[in-house]
């Protein structure tokens, strides 16, 4: 299959996941993944680099990331150093959207639809620390009304990171990987739309078919194809959540072969048929 879905793994009374000071080992990849929970990203120490679709970020000490759902993402370690690093993940829909008068709104960031970077001063990461470890303590001893002390130390974090100099879009960085993998990714996200065979991805990067194909996978840990179904079915996710497009009409835009491998693949991947997730997703006016 395509990159994986992660499902992750929660309390359903409660869409929120913290992952504290996690251990990133030097030289050894996450898994190519995506989910359609938001997500912050915090570096205490050490260095790497975020692959965040189509592009490659390095990610360093006082590193912040804020992530909207449904973006294909990979942390890549230094070769020679490991990272340490806090990751949140959760449902938007459990953030308070009052905005109380105040022109300002607790997800901010992640209405920009594309990821956002801040570099946070030594005051700043101590601040945010401080809070991170707070919200830890209460996971852990689960004392009357945990949950609420969470989600309000949350939004006191997502207050700060909206006051730190406003919030920015991450400009891709120099990475060590192949100048010719960063363009190739950005091609596919262009011509989605298209036929694109192995053959012509590599006659774009100009390499041979066989060098595109070891790299692209030494990189993402995915063959070409299954990158392109997960890329084709998260186009899909949005065609349908975003237009009135019948269903075949989707599949055939999106380079499906055929009505019944599309259906096969999207309930695979996404746990429902089209027709459900668009009733579910719909935008009402």
């Amino acid at each position: 299959m395509g990159a994986i879905r992660e499902h992750l793994q929660h309390d359903h009374m409660f869409p929120f996941i913290l992952r504290y000071q996690f251990h990133g080992i030097a030289g050894l990849k996450s898994k190519f993944h995506w989910h359609d929970w938001y997500e912050v990203l915090f570096v205490h120490e050490g260095c790497g680099t975020f692959f965040i679709d189509p592009s490659f970020y390095e990610m360093k000490q006082g590193d912040v990331f804020l992530l909207p759902g449904g973006i294909i993402h990979q942390t890549i370690p230094d070769r020679l150093q490991s990272y340490t690093v806090s990751v949140i993940q959760f449902d938007p829909e459990l953030i308070n959207p009052n905005s109380y008068g105040d022109q300002f709104g607790y997800l901010e960031a992640f209405r920009q639809h594309s990821p956002t970077k801040l570099n946070l001063t030594e005051t700043q990461q101590i601040g945010i620390n401080v809070v991170l470890e707070q919200m830890f303590q209460e996971m852990k001893t689960r004392e009357r009304g945990y949950r609420h002390s969470i989600i309000l130390l949350f939004q006191k974090i997502l207050i700060d990171i909206n006051r730190i100099g406003g919030v920015r879009e991450v400009h891709p960085a120099a990475s060590r990987s192949e100048a010719w993998m960063k363009e190739i990714f950005v091609y596919i996200e262009n011509h989605l739309m298209e036929e694109l065979s192995l053959t012509h991805l590599a006659a774009q990067a100009l390499v041979s078919p066989a060098h595109f194909s070891r790299v692209f996978k030494q990189m993402t840990g995915l063959h070409v194809p299954a990158y392109l179904r997960t890329k084709r079915l998260m186009l899909v996710k949005d065609l349908l959540s975003q237009t009135d497009m019948p269903i075949n009409r989707i599949a055939e835009r999106c380079g499906f072969a055929s009505p019944s491998h599309f259906h096969k693949i999207f309930k695979e991947q996404m746990g429902c048929t089209p027709a459900a997730y668009r009733k579910s997703n719909e935008v009402t006016g």
